[in-house]
C-alpha cells in the first residue's frame, strides 16, 4: 500500500510539474475565440521584386527591409521601394546576401560578388578595396558597443571596422574554423 501511495504521488507530481506553464508566460495575453486577426502577406503583385525574401531588418525609422536576390527592399507599410542595379548600379549585384543596419542606421550590404557597401540613406559607398583581396563571402556583420563593426567571412577571416580603416581581428587571436557562421561581441575588448 505504501508503495502505491509513493507511486500515485509521484505520478500527481510529475503530471503537475509537467503541465504548468512556466512563470514567464503568466503574463501573456491569450486570444479570445471572437478575436479576428488580421494576416497580411505581400507578393510580386503588390511590388515586391520578387516573391523570396531571405531576411527582414526594421530600421530606426520603422522602415522594413528586405533582402532578395532581385535587389533590397524598403516597405514603408503601403508601398515597396527597390534598389537594385538599374537605378543604383553602386550595388553592382542584386543577389543581395547580407544586411546589418547599425547603430548610425547605416545600412552594411553585402552581394553575390563579395562586394560591401554601406548606404546611409543617401548614397551607396564601396568599401570592399579595404578589405583582403580574397574576401571571400560575408557569413556575418555586427557591431559592439563602441559602433564597431565586425564582419566574418566564409574563410573564418574576422575583420573589425572603426574609424573608417579596417583590420583583420585574427591575425592576432587565431579562430579554430574554416567558417564562421555566427558570432556575439561582448564587454571585451578585442
Amino acid at each position: 500500500m505504501k508503495f502505491l501511495t509513493k507511486i500515485l504521488l509521484l505520478i500527481t507530481f510529475i503530471s503537475v510539474y509537467s503541465f504548468s506553464q512556466p512563470s514567464i508566460l503568466e503574463n501573456i495575453r491569450r486570444f479570445e475565440p471572437q478575436e479576428k486577426l488580421v494576416i497580411r502577406n505581400w507578393n510580386t503583385n503588390d511590388g515586391l521584386p520578387q516573391n523570396s525574401v531571405s531576411f527582414i531588418q526594421q530600421d530606426k525609422d520603422g522602415y522594413l527591409w528586405f533582402i532578395t536576390f532581385s535587389g533590397l527592399v524598403r516597405f514603408d507599410g503601403y508601398e515597396f521601394k527597390i534598389y537594385n542595379t538599374r537605378e543604383y548600379p553602386q550595388l553592382q549585384s542584386d543577389r543581395i546576401n547580407r544586411l546589418f543596419i547599425d547603430s548610425k542606421n547605416r545600412f552594411w550590404i553585402s552581394n553575390e560578388l563579395a562586394k560591401i557597401i554601406i548606404f546611409d540613406g543617401y548614397e551607396f559607398q564601396d568599401i570592399t578595396e579595404k578589405f583582403s583581396r580574397d574576401f571571400f563571402v560575408i557569413t556575418n556583420i555586427t557591431e559592439d558597443s563602441k559602433g564597431n563593426i565586425y564582419i566574418a567571412n566564409n574563410s573564418a577571416e574576422l575583420f573589425i571596422y572603426k574609424d573608417g580603416e579596417v583590420k583583420k581581428v585574427n591575425d592576432e587571436k587565431q579562430i579554430n574554423s574554416n567558417q564562421i557562421f555566427s558570432f556575439n561581441i561582448s564587454s571585451a575588448d578585442i
